[in-house]
């Protein structure tokens, strides 16, 4: 008796998680889009935005070979982005910590360096790699401005 119990609890539970993970994907946007919960503006200075709203749409996007190709297409893009990020006068909610900020657009620019290298190759494999790099580097740079995702 337990141990028939015991198998309908693991398929119960298999079946909740094959669910949510069917839900999950049909949510998910096609084409580069950001879901609909995700289009909205940050309270980041305006070259930050510039360049979350290109990493958020490519980010969001369904993974594998169709998003690597749309990420090497504008990952000379993102790497301008990150390059104004860089060149921009320091937030004021980041003067606290100067290095620490600075250090982290570093992090962003070298990532965006790194992916646009990626991209150069005749294979793309890494460029899904690369942009994780680069959404982790991001968020580590937001960090900096209160932002918690």
């Amino acid at each position: 008796m337990i141990r028939s119990n015991w198998r309908l609890a693991v398929a119960g539970l298999f079946m909740a998680v094959l669910i949510g993970a069917q839900a999950q994907e049909a949510a998910r946007p096609s084409g580069g889009q950001e879901p609909q919960d995700h289009q909205h503006q940050h309270d980041f200075p305006a070259t930050l935005n510039d360049f979350h709203h290109t990493l958020a749409r490519l980010w969001h996007a369904q993974p594998g070979d169709e998003r690597s190709r749309a990420v090497c297409e504008r990952a000379s893009e993102l790497r301008s982005l990150a390059h104004k990020v860089e060149s921009a006068p320091l937030p004021e909610r980041a003067r606290d910590d100067s290095t620490g900020w600075n250090q982290a657009v570093r992090h962003m620019v070298e990532s965006t360096d790194q992916l646009v290298a990626v991209c150069s190759g005749a294979n793309h494999a890494d460029a899904e790699r690369a942009l994780g790099d680069i959404h982790q580097a991001f968020h580590g740079l937001v960090a900096y401005l209160g932002h918690r995702h």
